[in-house]
């Protein structure tokens, strides 16, 4: 049965409720050991949807130009006290709704904080690529960089080259993609990183 509402939120947090998929994930990683308690916050995710029935994806649309593509992303560093590793959240958006989010562990341990803000950064400019060239199969080609923001100014640091690099090789092979796109050697693929308040925790 627990699975069963684990699988039944899962296909809403993935096509239509992007709010409830970091508490989803949660639930998800409990399903070959679950108990009464994950039971219980599967339920509240259930009353709270059925309060929120009239939340929807919405988007600006009839202009004829192309739709804006936009992003963000976010990580809480070793939030896993199994693992010791951290989480990684990223939101895609185009005419102001979003299209693609997602929140996950990451593969490997991050050492600091930069590390795992930089881990999720990689992750989101990875489906900003992608994104690119989709619109620009379908004649609405980004003329201008991506915007990608991220609360983080030492990962937007080692973005432009400009922090000092002192990691592992996983790392290090994301830090010269990440810095591919962001220094727009391939046209298509240019993004531009941005610096966001971090939000005050609860």
């Amino acid at each position: 049965p627990y699975r069963a509402m684990v699988g039944c939120l899962s296909y809403l947090a993935f096509a239509v409720r992007p709010d409830i998929v970091v508490a989803l994930r949660r639930l998800a990683s409990a399903t070959q050991r679950w108990g009464l308690t994950h039971v219980r916050w599967a339920k509240r995710i259930m009353r709270y949807l059925a309060g929120t029935t009239e939340l929807g994806l919405l988007y600006e649309g009839g202009d004829k130009a192309a739709p804006l593509l936009s992003a963000s992303s976010d990580a809480s560093h070793a939030d896993n006290k199994e693992t010791g590793r951290s989480t990684s959240g990223w939101l895609v958006n185009i005419a102001n709704g979003p299209i693609a989010w997602g929140s996950k562990w990451q593969n490997e341990v991050a050492t600091s904080t930069t590390s795992a803000e930089f881990m999720a950064v990689y992750d989101v400019a990875l489906q900003v690529s992608g994104f690119r060239m989709l619109l620009a199969e379908l004649g609405f080609a980004q003329e201008q960089p991506t915007s990608l923001l991220c609360d983080n100014e030492s990962a937007i640091y080692w973005s432009e080259r400009r922090g000092r690099l002192e990691a592992k090789k996983h790392v290090r092979v994301r830090y010269f993609k990440v810095c591919e796109l962001v220094d727009g050697t391939l046209k298509s693929y240019q993004i531009c990183l941005l610096y966001t308040s971090p939000s005050p925790r609860d």
